[in-house]
């Protein structure tokens, strides 16, 4: 069992509630904290970082965009793309085997893509996702998992 679901998300619920303001490398957040999200296994390279807020940009220009806020360091936090079941970036069939995987329905399914950004020559920024390893949002129990395909058709580099 990827996420031993119910019990183990009843378990980890953060006591803290309410709002918080959180500085983070992106600017100031407001953090709701009772849509906190649980990652029991960590996101890979930072295993013991458990609880996590997906918040929006300050910056409206990026509103296509969300910060996903670790909350147990406030200096970890990812620009991600925000996706559902159903996206152009990973195909049907391999989102039914993850939803199996991971025990997800795909009707309870968010999935997420960490985002980076590179300067290019010209002062452009070039932005891609990591489809190979996507994270996988169980949105009732406000759990997630990252999951890696292994299959060769994602990159960690997908250019948008």
């Amino acid at each position: 069992m990827y996420l031993n679901v119910q019990k183990i998300a009843n378990q980890n619920k953060l006591s803290e509630t309410g709002f918080i303001n959180i500085k983070s490398r992106f600017g100031e957040l407001e953090i709701d904290m009772s849509k906190a999200i649980f990652f029991p296994k960590g996101i890979y390279g930072f295993p013991e970082n458990l609880h996590f807020a997906l918040v929006n940009f300050p910056n409206p220009q990026l509103q296509a965009f969300k910060i996903l806020q670790c909350l147990n360091d406030h200096s970890i936090s990812f620009p991600v793309l925000v996706a559902g079941y159903n996206n152009q970036f990973i195909h049907e069939k391999d989102m039914r085997e993850c939803s199996e995987i991971v025990e997800v329905s795909h009707s309870d399914m968010a999935v997420m893509f960490i985002a980076n950004s590179e300067k290019g020559g010209a002062g452009e920024h070039a932005v891609s996702i990591n489809t190979k390893a996507p994270i996988i949002i169980d949105v009732n129990l406000q759990m997630a998992v990252q999951y890696i395909f292994t299959n060769n058709k994602y990159t960690i580099r997908h250019m948008l």
